[in-house]
């Protein structure tokens, strides 16, 4: 992170990002996730060369405009605090923010702000594996998918 407030902001923060690490029978995230054989190396995949930042802040993203979390019981690490940009950063800040319990103090704990983040994200992940899944292949996936997420969220609200 270039700015010295950001430093000072996630020295707090745990060494990596998570989502619910899920047991041998529900290894959908890491299968999701998979260097060789998952969406990010699919072309047909909305998700295609995508980093775990931006599908991170996809999923949280709809968790935050639905309204819904879910708790992590056992945290996976899947992405490591070092691989998180500026404007992601930022962004996970600006949530917690704006969650109605927050303040100030809040920058000052940052697992505090990172527990918020990942619980919105922990929802939406498989909200997102599930629309990424039925995008099919046919036409501008980029567009397809954008429409399912909007779709997605305005149905929600």
């Amino acid at each position: 992170m270039s700015s010295e407030l950001g430093n000072v902001i996630i020295a707090t923060w745990p060494k990596y990002v998570a989502y619910e690490k899920g047991d041998a029978k529900d290894s959908k995230i890491a299968d999701y996730y998979n260097a060789k054989s998952g969406a990010v190396t699919d072309p047909d995949s909305f998700f295609y060369l995508k980093t775990g930042p931006d599908i991170f802040l996809m999923a949280m993203a709809i968790g935050v405009e639905t309204g819904d979390f879910k708790a992590l019981k056992n945290r996976a690490n899947n992405i490591p605090k070092s691989a998180l940009t500026d404007n992601a950063i930022w962004i996970m800040i600006s949530v917690a923010l704006a969650e109605e319990k927050s303040n100030l103090h809040t920058l000052q704990n940052g697992n505090e702000i990172v527990r918020i983040c990942e619980e919105y994200a922990n929802y939406g992940i498989n909200k997102l594996i599930t629309m990424d899944q039925a995008g099919g292949t046919v036409g501008d996936l980029q567009k397809k998918f954008e429409e399912k997420f909007l779709n997605f969220l305005e149905s929600n609200e």
